[in-house]
C-alpha cells in the first residue's frame, strides 16, 4: 500500500476523525480548567483580603463564621453600606460583602434612567456587573440602582387568619362526642 493510497483509505480517515475528535475533547476539558480556576482564584482572592482573620480558629469571632460558598465573581447585588470612590461596598442578602471598583467610563442607570455617582448612596440597592481581579475585588462594568425591595410587614388590623375577611371562612371541625 503506497502512501496516496493509504491516505484515500477508511483507515486513515477513521483514525484522522478520532485524533480530530479527541483534540476537540481536550480543548473542551482545558477551557473547564481555566474557567474554573479562575472562579477559584477570585473566591481565595476574596477569602484571604475578606475573611482572614474571622475564619482563624483563635479569633474572637470563630462561632460566627460564614458560610463557605463560592463568592459570584462577576456581580453583585444588595445595599451599598460604604461608599469612597472609586470603591463602594455592597452587602449581599447571603450576608457576603463585595469591594465594587467604578471607573469614569462605568455606566451607572437608575432604572431605565441614566444616573452618576451620586446616586450610589449608602441604603442604595444595587445589581452590579464585572471583572473580578486576585484581590477578590470587582471592577463594575455596569452598575443599576433598583428600588429597594418591600419588607414584609404585617399591620395590627391585619387577620392571623389565612383567608381574606370578606371570604367564607371553612367549617370548624367539630370534636367527636364519646359516650
Amino acid at each position: 500500500m503506497t502512501y496516496k493510497e493509504f491516505i484515500k483509505s477508511k483507515k486513515f480517515s477513521t483514525i484522522l476523525y478520532t485524533v480530530g475528535g479527541l483534540l476537540v475533547a481536550l480543548i473542551i476539558f482545558q477551557a473547564g480548567i481555566f474557567v474554573g480556576y479562575h472562579i477559584a482564584s477570585f473566591s481565595i482572592g476574596w477569602d484571604n483580603s475578606h475573611n482572614g482573620n474571622i475564619r482563624d480558629p483563635r479569633s474572637i469571632f470563630a462561632p460566627f463564621g460564614r458560610d463557605t460558598d463560592d463568592m459570584n465573581a462577576h456581580g453583585a447585588i444588595g445595599e451599598i453600606i460604604s461608599v469612597r470612590l472609586p470603591q463602594i461596598m455592597v452587602k449581599e442578602p447571603s450576608g457576603n460583602e463585595a469591594i465594587i471598583l467604578i471607573s469614569s467610563t462605568t455606566p451607572i442607570r437608575s432604572m431605565r434612567n441614566q444616573a452618576s455617582t451620586s446616586d450610589l448612596t449608602i441604603g442604595a440597592e444595587i445589581v452590579t456587573i464585572g471583572i473580578p481581579d486576585e484581590q477578590g475585588q470587582i471592577h463594575a462594568t455596569f452598575i443599576r440602582v433598583v428600588p429597594p425591595a418591600r419588607p414584609r410587614t404585617v399591620s395590627p388590623t391585619t387577620s392571623t387568619s389565612s383567608f381574606p375577611s370578606n371570604m367564607p371562612q371553612p367549617p370548624q371541625q367539630q370534636k367527636p362526642i364519646y359516650k
